[in-house]
């Protein structure tokens, strides 16, 4: 049985256990599924998400607010956990996954691999959004292509990016089942193990994928 690893950071994120649910509950069973993740908060709930799946295969890093934060630095910290799994996913602390999530992303990942003749392809995207209204119903916001912009910079020094609708896309574009992107999205991320082996800079260093 092949597995993968679910890599979740978490900043004071109130979706955090519907997300880590939502891991577990709606995988098919085909996979062996495994969670980690770094938790920059309060140490109570860091004891408290630690207690509530201690009977899953789930692990946990405590980050101290005050001197380990920056949203890259969490995502390093999470990916610092992985344990030989055939796979990797990044996700947001705040996601909802559809039933079958497991199975269908494997297969697209293949498709993808495929498509691109590449061992390290990476599937990655702006999710859609939903809504927290007790049923976390998705609204209309499909996925989004996220493109670096020439020339243009945040804060004096990180690239910036633009985030696009595929339906303001070309529509010979919007045909396409994957588009090569030059930007890694954080917010979704999907590859073979040795994503996380090869992850990025030190993390001192990385406040942004």
């Amino acid at each position: 049985m092949k597995s993968i690893y679910v890599s979740i950071p978490s900043l004071y994120d109130p979706e955090y256990e519907r997300t880590i649910d939502d891991v577990f509950k709606k995988s098919t069973g085909k996979y062996m599924i495994s969670v980690g993740g770094a938790i920059t908060s309060d140490v109570d709930f860091y004891d408290y998400i630690v207690k509530r799946y201690k009977d899953k295969d789930a692990e946990f890093i405590h980050l101290d607010p005050h001197t380990e934060y920056g949203v890259g630095n969490g995502r390093y910290h999470s990916m610092s956990l992985y344990q030989d799994q055939d796979y990797v996913m990044q996700i947001d602390a705040h996601t909802k996954l559809e039933q079958g999530w497991d199975d269908f992303i494997v297969s697209l990942y293949e498709q993808a691999k495929k498509e691109t003749g590449n061992p390290k392809t990476v599937l990655t995207s702006y999710l859609g959004q939903y809504e927290v209204d007790g049923t976390r119903n998705v609204i209309a916001n499909n996925s989004r292509y996220a493109t670096f912009e020439p020339n243009n910079f945040f804060a004096e020094g990180i690239p910036k990016w633009v985030v696009i609708q595929i339906t303001d896309m070309d529509p010979k574009y919007q045909a396409e089942r994957f588009l090569p992107s030059n930007t890694y999205c954080g917010q979704f991320a999907f590859s073979e193990g040795s994503l996380a082996l090869n992850y990025g800079v030190e993390k001192k260093s990385m406040y942004f994928d």
